[in-house]
């Protein structure tokens, strides 16, 4: 049969499913010898059909191994990326580390530096945080007896008092008290301070010249004008000017001490105790917050840079640990 006369029966006379073809449908064709032969639609149309699942059926493993490989394919794909994703969350989890780790060792280093210069911060400040010159004439003048009436013949009333003068030349110093001075931590950049005060250190000179010190009697008349002033010079008398004049130096040294009368000193005193915490601890924390008072929660300076340094530490050494063991298991893992 020539290729012609076939493929003309394969698109005008056969059907693709045999099912549907004509069993009465009959056509004559001559074959490559010249014979006549009779072929039925069913035949021509089952043949047809034959070769359609054949290449259904390739056409299906194709797609099918197609499918396949593409799939394995892709997971493939999706295996490399995780295990690259995998492979860039350790690296960020091991820097992460490393920096989280050099950043505390770099603050335990920074604190322990504080500490050391707080310690000579301390030493500067008892030498002399201000010092000032105090020349003051201190008076005291009191009544110490009850008036009482006399006998009309040298008064009508009278009373005793003292009288005391002092000068004084003074070199005091005044800083801060370091002991009580007290932080707490409000994150890794921030703390807070109190017990920044004004503290008398002490004298690099204290000299007093007793100018006055006398009990006197005071003489009244009946309308309670003053007539006449006595200095009592009994040793009875001389023995209590000698003690009230004690009291009254204490009560003054006490004045110094207490900066009761050096209020105008506070200011200067406490921005420059402000300003040596700063000093100190800047290096370590970008934010220090002066307050008035804290509570329990905050700890004295010395001990709080110890507990820090203690803390950091510690936290330091755990994530070199867990460091040193992401690594042992990542070379496992390669190997």
């Amino acid at each position: 049969m020539k290729d012609n006369a076939a493929r003309n029966l394969k698109e005008t006379f056969a059907v693709s499913m045999s099912n549907y073809a004509d069993s009465t449908d009959i056509v004559e064709v001559k074959n490559n010898n010249g014979e006549i032969k009779e072929i039925s639609q069913v035949g021509v149309s089952k043949v047809v059909e034959s070769r359609i699942r054949e290449i259904l059926k390739l056409a299906k493993n194709e797609i099918k191994n197609l499918t396949e490989n593409e799939l394995k394919a892709l997971q493939l794909e999706v295996k490399n990326k995780q295990l690259e994703r995998d492979k860039l969350e350790k690296e960020n989890k091991i820097m992460n580390q490393e920096l989280e780790m050099n950043s505390l060792k770099k603050q335990v280093n920074l604190l322990k530096a504080s500490q050391v210069s707080a310690m000579q911060f301390q030493k500067i400040a008892e030498i002399a945080l201000i010092k000032t010159n105090i020349q003051q004439t201190k008076v005291w003048h009191k009544q110490i007896s009850d008036t009482q009436q006399g006998l009309g013949l040298k008064a009508d009333w009278y009373a005793d008092g003292v009288l005391v003068v002092n000068t004084y030349d003074i070199d005091a110093k005044f800083g801060i008290d370091f002991n009580k001075i007290y932080i707490k931590k409000l994150s890794d950049n921030k703390i807070q301070v109190t017990g920044i005060k004004p503290t008398y250190i002490g004298a690099s000179k204290n000299t007093k010249e007793s100018e006055v010190k006398e009990i006197r009697r005071y003489d009244y008349d009946k309308n309670g004008i003053l007539k006449n002033i006595t200095v009592k010079m009994d040793t009875a008398s001389l023995n209590l000017a000698d003690s009230y004049a004690e009291q009254f130096e204490k009560e003054y040294q006490s004045s110094i001490a207490n900066m009761d009368n050096w209020t105008y000193l506070t200011d200067s005193i406490v921005s420059l105790g402000q300003n040596f915490v700063k000093l100190i601890f800047a290096p370590v924390y970008s934010e220090i917050e002066f307050i008035d008072t804290g509570d329990e929660s905050f700890l004295p300076m010395k001990n709080y840079i110890e507990t820090e340094i203690e803390s950091n530490t510690k936290k330091s050494g755990e994530l070199s640990n867990v460091l040193d063991e992401v690594i042992k298991a990542e070379l496992e893992r390669k190997e």
